[in-house]
């Protein structure tokens, strides 16, 4: 009976569900509950987001590789786009506020309103919410340094339904595995990463790296003159 006992124990303990302990005894549950709270009171902060393995089409037919810039929440965002426009690499300068966007002509670098919102296709604050609420399965896979900053790293699965908010453009019904990194002190999202397709036409290896940093820097972001 007490043999029985402790391989059970032991048993359970490595073949536990989503909710996997860092060395420390912190679970994932410990972390991302946190985060989701922290990132409710972040003002701004700066991101980068890169693509592997593809792009995401956002205005005038642009499909995006990189995207860095600053965002204020809870609507404004200003950045430059590396990408391709009619087979050609472009860089883009883009400003969004509210509902409305403006993107510089690949040609003239003058801006000009584009139709609807960009943040209606990819909006990084809502994508990071979304992550840190919806993620499932999540366990911790080790730790990393960010920026100077030590990070616990997470791993999870995540379905398109929940990213709506984030990347409004995909499929519904589609799981998604999920990487995250999340400051052990301060518990503030440093980087997520999506891998999987989100659309039919996109390639199964594809995966879009989201990085933030900066968080409430002091930022303003006008309507371009």
């Amino acid at each position: 009976m007490v043999l029985a006992t402790l391989l059970f124990a032991i048993v359970a303990t490595s073949c536990g569900g989503g909710d996997g302990a860092a060395p420390d005894g912190v679970t994932a549950q410990d972390v991302l509950s946190p985060a989701a709270e922290r990132f409710e009171s972040v003002r701004s902060f700066h991101f980068k987001l890169d693509h592997e393995n593809g792009a995401t089409q956002i205005v005038f037919g642009l499909g995006l590789d990189v995207a860095e810039g600053d965002f204020v929440l809870p609507d404004r965002m200003s950045g430059e786009v590396n990408g391709r426009f009619a087979g050609q690499t472009v860089t883009v300068k883009v400003v969004a506020i509210g509902d409305r966007t403006w993107i510089t002509n690949p040609f003239s670098r003058e801006f000009q309103r584009a139709p609807g919102s960009i943040l209606d296709v990819i909006d990084p604050a809502a994508l990071v919410a979304a992550v840190a609420k919806s993620t499932r399965d999540a366990r911790i896979d080790g730790s990393e340094t960010i920026d100077g900053v030590d990070t616990y790293r997470l791993k999870g699965t995540i379905l398109s339904d929940d990213l709506r908010e984030g990347l409004s453009f995909g499929d519904t019904g589609r799981t998604l595995d999920v990487e995250i990194w999340v400051g052990k002190d301060d518990y503030l999202v440093r980087r997520a990463k999506l891998k999987g397709p989100l659309l039919p036409d996109e390639s199964d290896n594809i995966a879009r790296d989201l990085t933030l940093s900066k968080f409430d820097a002091p930022v303003t972001i006008e309507e371009p003159r």
